[in-house]
């Protein structure tokens, strides 16, 4: 499977929707009847005419399929991903599929950060890439909190920081343009650049 996965993640493009990229998470395989057969080959699309190749800091939130591709992206550009989940057990049925993992750095982080003390000291999933030091090239919203790592997106880009964020025509999410000028749309991601008067 692995060797599959490899092959199939060495092409220039995903050329199709007959081409499949699955893991499995417990009984549960998930992949593209799942997504929908357009949401990697869009992913790459995107990827490949918003970012230019020399950009090669990327994070994610919400480990999936998308860490499949974008670490063979990254790969490709000499570069990492952060990719950061709130569920150890799912993200590590994710990573188990990857082959090159020197290109992908994992966090699993609680929603809702330490609780440990009265002060609740520490980061949450969505806050925590502020805690990297670390401007990114680009970020895939695709996780919890979507909201609030669009508001985190804002402190971690630069001027030409490309932002994708999945399922953005759920209404919760359209207070995303408060913060990010809107590129274009597809039928799985927006892209997105924060607004010059957050940077």
């Amino acid at each position: 499977m692995r060797n599959m996965i490899s092959y199939l993640l060495s092409f220039a493009t995903l050329r199709g929707p007959s081409e499949k990229i699955s893991f499995r998470y417990g009984r549960q395989k998930l992949g593209s009847a799942v997504y929908g057969d357009d949401f990697l080959p869009e992913l790459r699309y995107m990827v490949n005419k918003f970012v230019p190749l020399d950009n090669n800091k990327f994070l994610e939130w919400g480990s999936g399929l998308s860490t499949i591709l974008l670490t063979s992206i990254v790969k490709e550009r000499k570069g990492k991903l952060i990719t950061i989940d709130n569920d150890k057990y799912y993200q590590k049925s994710v990573l188990h599929r990857i082959v090159d993992r020197q290109y992908i750095v994992p966090f699993t982080i609680d929603l809702s950060g330490n609780k440990l003390n009265k002060a609740g000291d520490g980061l949450n999933y969505s806050m925590f890439p502020l805690s990297l030091n670390t401007v990114f090239d680009f970020v895939l919203i695709d996780g919890r909190r979507r909201m609030e790592c669009a508001l985190a997106a804002t402190r971690i880009s630069h001027k030409n920081t490309i932002i994708l964020l999945h399922d953005y025509r759920r209404e919760r999410y359209q207070l995303v343009t408060t913060l990010h000028d809107v590129i274009e749309d597809g039928n799985q991601f927006r892209v997105m650049k924060v607004k010059k008067s957050f940077l």
